[in-house]
């Protein structure tokens, strides 16, 4: 069987590890308190208390629950009696973690008597919502509370989220039937007027471009073309200013050649 500890100290001997469970196992103070003199006199970083805490994933690969437990119990007697203190750094939480991902049927107690003893404020559980919790079994519940509440919260805005999307589009279809509504009344009634009075209402128009409007609405027989006067057809001209290709520009052009016919 490989060793517990890695290192080459006699203070990282599997007895010693052995040792310190099995003080955990008994509650045995004074026999911790005689544990940890011999522990101090070691290196810091040859401490085995140290190695105990920083090695979690190499020991409980090794150990059974009972054993894991023991460790558990040692260390926040340690902490109880002012021997021995990791603050930020403990590991119990860890320890209690593999228990609880193997399922073991005493995780719930250990926490309890955990959280009633260790003086470490890093290792009894944080608020939650607002409420300290008195046990690990209403931290537990705490946290889910949390979660269901977190998940509620996040409903409700994705709820109002899609109501306010479906809203947006409803009003974006309701302006653009609207606009859809004036335009086709516009058309029909330019399709109503003579062909000069269309050509100047086109040109005139300061509210649309001339794009607004169907090119059809333009489409006069040469004859009339040069029947306007040239002062609407340049008024249209410098209106349709970088026309796009297809009809709008053929018509540029035409009015261009026309007008230059005119001049000339």
């Amino acid at each position: 069987m490989s060793r517990l500890l890695k290192g080459s100290a006699e203070n990282l001997s599997d007895e010693r590890v052995m040792e310190f469970i099995d003080i955990g196992s008994k509650d045995d103070f004074a026999g911790l308190e005689k544990w940890m003199a011999v522990d101090q006199c070691a290196q810091p970083s040859e401490r085995c208390i140290v190695q105990i805490e920083w090695r979690v994933w190499d020991l409980e690969e090794k150990l059974s629950n009972e054993q894991i437990s023991s460790i558990v119990r040692a260390l926040v007697a340690a902490d109880m009696k002012g021997l021995y203190c990791a603050g930020s750094t403990t590991s119990v939480h860890k320890y209690l973690l593999v228990l609880r991902s193997r399922r073991w049927a005493g995780t719930d107690e250990l926490e309890e008597w955990v959280f009633a003893n260790a003086k470490n404020g890093y290792i009894s559980f944080p608020p939650v919502l607002g409420v300290k919790p008195k046990s690990s079994r209403e931290y537990y519940q705490l946290r889910e509370e949390k979660i269901a509440s977190h998940q509620q919260v996040q409903k409700e805005v994705r709820a109002r989220r899609v109501e306010a999307g479906l809203a947006r589009f409803a009003s974006q279809r309701l302006t653009q039937r609207e606009r859809s509504i004036k335009r086709n009344e516009t058309l029909l009634q330019m399709a109503e007027l003579s062909p000069l009075e269309r050509l100047k209402a086109i040109s005139l128009d300061d509210e649309h471009s001339p794009y607004y409007y169907p090119i059809s609405l333009l489409a006069f027989p040469e004859q009339e073309w040069l029947s306007f006067p040239i002062e609407i057809k340049m008024l249209l001209i410098r209106k349709l200013q970088h026309p796009p290709r297809g009809d709008w520009r053929n018509l540029v052009n035409h009015l261009n050649e026309l007008t230059n016919n005119r001049q000339s």
